[in-house]
């Protein structure tokens, strides 16, 4: 059970950014989806690690990057697949785990696990009908690669197409105007007779082409890193040693070399972006807990609360 002081809900200036109540209660709800999945993780010895801005916010900011909005974290290909299947049977009920095969409208290639009890609606998919959109977790998968460059790359490339199209097929975009509407639209006409199964088969045949290799490597082919193939790469070694780090009060996972994977990613990490750079990449436009007025009840008696899943 995880639990948060009285004033943590208060809003904040953060590095010279308002984060309001509002996101705090969903930064709350984030954190307790996390204790969920680490909960099962630790039961059955699957690995994690907290990635991407989660990471960066950790070192840079011992908590979530202010103007961040979401919880990432990492898991080998094969524990990804052990967590999926134990979580699949021994999850909450309160809890939903979106994955591509699960809804006809799923726009990712990685999971969520959502709480039911909430809405956190992002613009990207407010012409999603059907979209799961709960309080979340994203769960990255790390993929088996090869270590010979050219072999990185088609997977990375292959990875990117089939992210597009089922984007597209999922109405998944960025509140496109003028011609960049009609280009997402004529996109999606092109895709039409693609079903999304195939694109997702396409993309796990790629993505496990080197299953059985010893490699050095293992490779982030749907997450931030994705763009490139060198952004990509992990090095196997990076997981042989974890450290706990500091987390809006509570412990994360992360690997000790977290500095040298940070400077991969971002270079120069600790420096903060120019203020105009400072917003939030999900574009959140609602947000609801069901049970919201037992909590805001709680708060105000002073009550260290279990604060959105009870």
């Amino acid at each position: 059970m995880v639990y948060f002081p009285d004033n943590y809900f208060e809003k904040e200036i953060r590095n010279g950014f308002e984060v309001s109540s509002m996101m705090k209660r969903a930064w709350a709800g984030q954190i307790e989806v996390l204790s969920v999945i680490r909960e099962i993780c630790e039961r059955h010895n699957i690995l994690w690690f907290a990635d991407y801005g989660t990471l960066l916010g950790a070192v840079r900011h011992k908590g979530f990057i202010p103007w961040d909005d979401d919880v990432d974290i990492v898991m080998l290909y094969e524990d990804y697949q052990k967590f999926l299947k134990i979580a699949n049977s021994k999850l909450d009920k309160k809890f939903y785990i979106a994955t591509p095969e699960k809804s006809d409208v799923y726009s990712q290639l990685f999971t969520k696990v959502m709480a039911k009890s909430t809405v956190f609606g992002e613009s990207y998919f407010a012409y999603s009908k059907g979209h799961p959109n709960g309080i979340f977790v994203d769960i990255f998968p790390l993929y088996p690669t090869d270590n010979i460059y050219k072999h990185q790359k088609r997977q990375n490339i292959t990875a990117k197409i089939c992210k597009s199209m089922l984007y597209i097929k999922s109405n998944y975009f960025f509140n496109q105007t003028g011609m960049r509407l009609l280009y997402f639209y004529l996109r999606r006409f092109a895709y039409f007779f693609i079903p999304r199964k195939f694109i997702i088969k396409k993309f796990k045949k790629s993505a496990l082409k080197y299953n059985n290799h010893q490699s050095d490597y293992a490779m982030a082919l749907t997450g931030l890193g994705s763009d490139t193939v060198d952004r990509s790469l992990f090095k196997k070694e990076w997981f042989e040693s974890l450290i706990d780090i500091d987390f809006e009060g509570h412990k994360f996972y992360a690997f000790s070399d977290y500095d040298t994977y940070l400077k991969h990613l971002f270079s120069d990490y600790m420096k903060l972006p120019p203020k105009e750079e400072r917003h939030p990449h999900h574009y959140v436009n609602k947000f609801e807990v069901k049970n919201y007025n037992e909590h805001w009840q709680a708060l105000h008696n002073n009550q260290a609360y279990n604060w959105i899943f009870i």
